[in-house]
Order: structure tokens, then sequence, then C-alpha cells
């Protein structure tokens, strides 16, 4: 049989060859038997006289042939009659099979006679392939080589046979059938599925290129079974599934979706070809998932609230493989990230909204719970998925910046962090335990990042960083390079490059200390003297606002360390700053008593205490012309005193009158020895807050212009809109800059002729 290259789907009529000479008569049986009886056997004998029967023919009808005179005439000579008697015997055998074995009435016999009529069949076109193996070799093989038609070799020449004779008049039944026993299963009704895969490989198996059967072709699968088989699933989910969630709760229905997801992959690998796994499951989802998204993601912020955690993650599978399915997911996960903080920080306000009395270590821990859980959440539901990530990012972000704690100053949250880190750092601190501090320090940090106000935090950090380090109150040394190094990997090295310098400030300070006391006139002197001598453009400190009278017990040493500084640093001028001094006073009060006392006190409070080894009253405007000191500070250090009993007030007076007098407490008693005296004024407190939103107001003005200038001067000309996008984008990484005050610096630097105006919105750069 010739096959035409352009159509190799058709089997051409042949013609009915005779006898040949009583080779066809003889082969005939042996086929019939492979065909019909292949399981009882055949012996090697009767299987070589027939495959000798086929070379003897062969090579009878060639003994005259060469390869040289090989021509399309002359092939058929050679082969074509014994191929057609096949081909013509192929078609009464199968068309009497088809009538007499494929035509059981019930869905599930129609599919086991088909299956065992084609694994007979199929088997039996190998034992023919082999049999015919001289034909192919020898006749097929020349006569797609010599000739424009296509000769199948034997064992594709059945498969097409069956394809022609039995599968297309059997087919609508057979799919019909295919439909039913796999809609059945799905419905969890017993079912024979031991046929379904010979069925489905059949078809398989009947999709080839016949022209070049190396080729994958799968055409025959896919357009007779693939998309009836997927039409006929969608009509099944979407009746299911409509009739399931309107009966079931939504987490009952995720449950039902993702099982059926699994059992269609389990069915598309244990009965069909794999290639079907991709568009059925699109086409499953789309009727389980998509179809529903709406409903499914309106219950979705319930399971976040109720801590759903099994039902979240089942929601994230699914939604997870439908286009944009996660989208309004990470949208409800944002806005409940957002209201859990903002909940949970509003819990830790004191009564009557009094945020200004809000703990620093409770507002740091509630963020960090709020990040914690919700980071958990992404990690374990979520997988980690960056698009979730970046919603938690955002979500804190908002948390940690526009909280109720918030409100009055969106500065609030940096202040707040850099209290907390400095109760965590300061020694003696009942916060924390020392193994605990990098944990907390880290923890900080994680908060630290979503601040968008940064340069809020450097300064108080900076203000509380020259207390600690100046009091000597720092923890741990260690403790405080991991907490720079963090800040310097979050915000860059230009971030900290003041607060290393502090650090190196008070190393200098100690050797330069050290080398003081080496002197042959302090070997004698009863003070022990410490001095810290730091950088005036690095430290966040001022000048007193009051005038100071130095006791005439210091100010030898005084003027002595000053002489030998000037010595060392020729040039340089000392500023002291005596309101941040400190340090210890022997006190032996109660004549009556050998306890002495030691008073911790500040410079302050000591130039008033040895007034009175003098006297033992002072009226309170002595003590103010004796001191120097103005009357905030010296009333709040006699304050001090009086609550400590170390001075009495004279009866009937009050304290800062003038006429007030106050007497040195001579039955002093007190169960410590070491009497710390040097606490903080509440007033210089508030002064200090004051001051310190003064100095950021500065600094930002001085950053938002030098960010202009440097932008100007690399652009010389630029419009006003793409001068103010360009100076958030350098300023944003510290702090939030309001588009009013962009303009007010621009203003400056017009007035200061750093820039021009040219037209209505544009600008130019002039210096």
């Amino acid at each position: 049989m010739t096959v035409p290259r352009k159509n190799n789907n058709d089997l051409p009529h042949v013609e009915k060859y005779d006898s040949l000479n009583g080779t066809w008569d003889f082969l005939k049986d042996g086929v019939l038997h492979i065909l019909d009886r292949l399981d009882e056997g055949m012996s090697i004998t009767r299987y070589m006289e027939l495959y000798t029967a086929i070379h003897n023919y062969c090579a009878d009808a060639s003994k005259t042939m060469s390869v040289e005179s090989f021509s399309d005439q002359t092939a058929n000579v050679l082969g074509e009659a014994l191929y057609n008697n096949l081909v013509l015997y192929l078609k009464e055998y199968l068309t009497q099979l088809r009538t007499s074995s494929l035509s059981e009435s019930t869905h599930e016999d129609r599919l086991a006679a088909y299956a065992n009529c084609w694994t007979q069949f199929k088997t039996s076109s190998r034992f023919l392939h082999h049999l015919f193996g001289y034909l192919n070799r020898y006749w097929v093989k020349l006569k797609n080589r010599f000739s424009d038609t296509v000769v199948y070799d034997i064992y594709t020449l059945c498969l097409v046979s069956w394809y022609h004779h039995v599968f297309m008049h059997i087919c609508d039944d057979m799919l019909a059938s295919l439909l039913y026993v796999l809609n059945k299963k799905r419905s969890h009704e017993p079912v024979d599925m031991k046929d379904v895969k010979v069925c489905v490989d059949s078809i398989t198996s009947l999709s080839f290129d016949k022209a070049d059967m190396s080729k994958a072709n799968l055409s025959s699968y896919k357009t007779f079974f693939e998309q009836r088989f997927i039409s006929s699933s969608r009509e099944f989910y979407g009746t299911e599934s409509s009739q399931y969630i309107t009966m079931h709760s939504i987490t009952d229905y995720l449950g039902k979706a993702e099982n059926r997801l699994l059992e269609e992959e389990e069915l598309v690998h244990l009965y069909l070809h794999e290639s079907t796994l991709k568009p059925l499951l699109e086409a499953v989802e789309d009727e389980l998932i998509t179809k529903h998204a709406e409903v499914l993601h309106n219950d979705f912020s319930r399971m976040l609230d109720e801590n759903c955690h099994n039902d979240i993650v089942r929601m994230y599978r699914l939604m997870s493989r439908t286009p944009n399915g996660l989208q309004p997911l990470r949208k409800s996960f944002e806005e409940f990230v957002k209201r859990s903080g903002f909940l949970a920080v509003a819990r830790i306000v004191p009564e009557g909204n009094k945020v200004s009395e809000v703990d620093p270590k409770d507002y740091l821990e509630m963020l960090l719970s709020t990040y914690l859980s919700s980071k958990n959440l992404v990690d374990t539901a979520f997988h980690g998925d960056a698009d979730f990530t970046k919603s938690l990012d955002t979500s804190c972000r908002e948390i940690v910046n526009r909280n109720i704690v918030c409100h009055p100053s969106s500065s609030r949250s940096p202040e707040l962090l850099a209290k907390y880190s400095d109760s965590v750092l300061r020694k003696n601190s009942k916060t924390v335990e020392v193994d605990d501090i990098e944990n907390i320090l880290t923890s900080i940090i994680i908060i630290f990042r979503y601040v968008e106000d940064k340069d809020v935090f450097q300064n108080f950090y900076t203000k509380l960083l020259a207390k600690r380090l100046v009091n000597g109150m720092s923890n741990s040394q260690d403790a405080e390079a991991g907490m720079l190094s963090k800040l310097k990997e979050v915000c860059g090295f230009e971030y900290t490059s003041k607060l290393q310098r502090m650090f190196q400030d008070i190393s200098l300070s100690q050797e330069l200390t050290e080398s003081f006391h080496q002197l042959p006139e302090m070997q004698k002197s009863p003070i022990d003297f410490y001095a810290m001598v730091l950088g005036t453009s690095f430290w966040p400190l001022t000048a007193s606002s009051s005038n100071f009278h130095i006791p005439s017990e210091l100010k030898s040493l005084y003027e002595r360390f000053e002489g030998y500084y000037n010595t060392c640093h020729n040039g340089r001028k000392l500023s002291w700053l005596f309101h941040l001094s400190k340090g210890e006073i022997k006190a032996r009060i109660n004549p009556n008593s050998s306890t002495t006392y030691v008073f911790q006190v500040s410079t302050f409070q000591m130039a008033v205490l040895l007034l009175y080894n003098q006297r033992t009253s002072y009226k309170y405007d002595e003590l103010l012309e004796l001191t120097g000191l103005n009357q905030d500070i010296l009333t709040g250090i006699l304050n001090i005193f009086l609550r400590a009993k170390v001075l009495l007030l004279e009866e009937g007076k009050n304290l800062g009158e003038l006429d007030s007098v106050y007497t040195l407490n001579m039955n002093f008693k007190m169960k410590k020895i070491r009497v710390q005296l040097n606490l903080p004024i509440k007033s210089e407190q508030k002064q200090e807050v004051v001051e310190t939103q003064k100095t950021i107001e500065e600094d930002r003005k001085l950053l938002l212009q030098s960010a202009i200038v440097r932008i100007m001067k690399a652009r010389r000309t630029l419009k006003h809109v793409v001068l103010v996008k360009e100076t958030i984008d350098q300023i944003k990484s510290r702090f939030a800059p309001q588009v009013s005050d962009i303009k007010r610096c621009i203003d400056m630097l017009i007035e200061k002729e750093y820039l021009e105006r040219q037209g209505r919105d544009e600008y130019v750069y002039l210096a």
C-alpha cells in the first residue's frame, strides 16, 4: 500500500493480488494465528517457516535487480503485492473484530472490550513487524527512498489500519464511555478504572506523525479526547462548585477545592497523558477559584482577624494558582497589619490619651510584637512571598510613623526608640539583662528601619549617648559599638561619623588625663581629677545659660589643667561645661557621729555644699551671689537638698524667696553611706526636649538647602516640580520632607543669591 506524501492520514484504495504462487495462502494462516491466537504461542519452527517464505519471495523476485536499476515500477514487482495483500487482510480482520467484539452496551463493558482487543492487537502488531522484517528493510526502505509516496512499515501499517477500521467507527461511543467513567470516578462512585489507562494510551498511540514515527504528535489525542474532556470537566466542576459554596462554609469550600485539584493531578498521572495536566488544571482552577474569587476574598479578612492559620495557608495556595489572585489578599493583609498595629499601640496609651506618658519599652515591645507576628505569617502562610513582604513593610511604616502616639508629632517614634536604646545601653539598667542587650538592639533596629524621620532619632540618640559617655554610664563598650555598627549598616557611614568621633574623644581624653596626673605637682593633689576634652563639632553639648563662680577649692586645679592643655595644644581654646561636670565630696555633718557620707553631686551642687564649710546657714540671695547661678538652677538644687534633708528651710518661708534661709541639717542621717544627689531637674529635661526639636528643625533646613544646591549645581537649570521631586528623593532616607519646607528653603537660597527665578516655574543656579 502506498500513501501520497501530501495526505498521510488516509488509506488509499489497493488492488488484491493473487496467491503469489501460494506464498500468501501460506502466510495468511500464520498472520491469523498471530492476530487471534498469540497467547497460545508459536513454535520457532513455524515462525522461521513464515519468515523464510517472506524472505524467499522477496529474494527470488530480486535476483536480477540491483539498487542502481531500482525504480518505482520495479519496486511494485518486488514487494507491493505482498504488502497490499496484508493491507486488505488487516481491513477484513479488523472490520470483523469491530462488529463481533466491540459492540458492548454498557460504558464499562465497552471500555473493557476495547482495552482487551487493543492490547492484543498492539502486541500482535509488533510480532508482525518482526515477521515482515525483511520486507521492511528491503522493499519499504527502497520504496520510500526512490519514490514520492510514503509507505508505512508494518507496525505503523497496523496502527493506521486500526485507526481507520476500528477507532474511527467507535470513537464517539468510546469518548462517551471515557467521560462517563471519569466523572463517576470524580463523584467517588465505585467504578472499574483499570481499562481507562489502556484506552487513553490507545488514543495517544494513534496520535503520531505517520510520515515520521520519531516525531511526537498528539494532535488526534488533543482534538478527539483532551478538548472534550476539559470541556466536560468545566461543566462538572462549574455545577459542583456553585452548589457546594452555597451550602457550606468558605473553610469547607477551600478544603474541597484543594482536594479536588489534588485529585485531578492524580487522575492525570494515573490515567491520562502528562500534557493534559496544565490545561486541565487551568480549567478546574478557573471553575473552582477564579469564578468564586470575590466571595473567597471577602472572607479572607475574617480569617486574618480570627487567626485561622490553616485557612490562610490554603487560601494563599489556591489564589496563587490564578492570575492576579493574590492582589486582593495582599491588600487585605496590609489593612489587617495596620489595623492590628494601631490597636496594639492604643492599648499602651495611659487613660485620657496621655501619649506623652507612653513608656518607651512598652511602645517598642508592642510595635515589635505586631511586626514579628505578621512576619511569621508571611514566612509560614505566604512562604516568604516578596509581594507580601512588601505589603508588610508598607503597613509597618504606617504603624511606626502614624499611630496614636505620633498624632501630636511624627517625631515621637524615633524619640521613644532613642530613649529606649538609652535605657538598654545605660549602666545599672533595670530594663534588661546584660546577656539580652544584643537581641534587644537588633529588635530596635528592626523598628528603626521603618522610621521615616531618622534624623530625629539621630539627634536624640546623639544627646543621650553624650550623656552616657560624659557620665560614664555606658553598660558595655561592645554594645555601644554594636549599636553604631547596626545604624551604619542601615543609614551609611555619614549617619554615624559624629558618633564614632565621640568615642575617639573619650579615648584621647583618658590619655590626656593620665599624662596630666604624671606631673610632679599632681602627685600630691588630694583631689582625684578627670577631664574630658570634647570636640565642639561632634558633641551636642552647649554652654550653660547661667554664670558660675568656681569654688576656691577647685580653682587652682582648674587653672593648672588649662595651662597644661595649652602647652600640649597651642592655639586651642577650652570652654568649660560646668553644668555637665560632677564629682564626689566627703561630708561629716553630725558632730556626734563618726559617719562620713559620700555625696555624689554635680559641680553646681558641689559649689553650694562647699560654702557650708564656712557657715551653717545662708540666705537665698547670698547663695545666688556666691555661686553665680541663676535662680532656676539654684532653686532646683536647693529643692533636691531639701528633699534629701541635707539642708533645712526656715519655717514660714517658701523655696526661692530671696530672704529664705537654708541651714545645714546637723542631725542628717542616711542608711546608705553613698548618697546620690545629682538628680535631673524636670525643668532642664523639658528644656532639653525643646532644644532638641529646635536643633532638628535647623538641621533639616540645612540638609534641604545643601541638597537643593547640589542638585542645581549639577543641573544648572531646572523646573520647580523636578527640583522638588529630586530633593525629596535625596532626603527621604533621613526624613520625609514637606513640599512647603522645600519651597521655603528655595526662597532662602534665592535671597542668599544661590538661585535665581527664570520665568514662572524655573530656577537657575548662580553661585
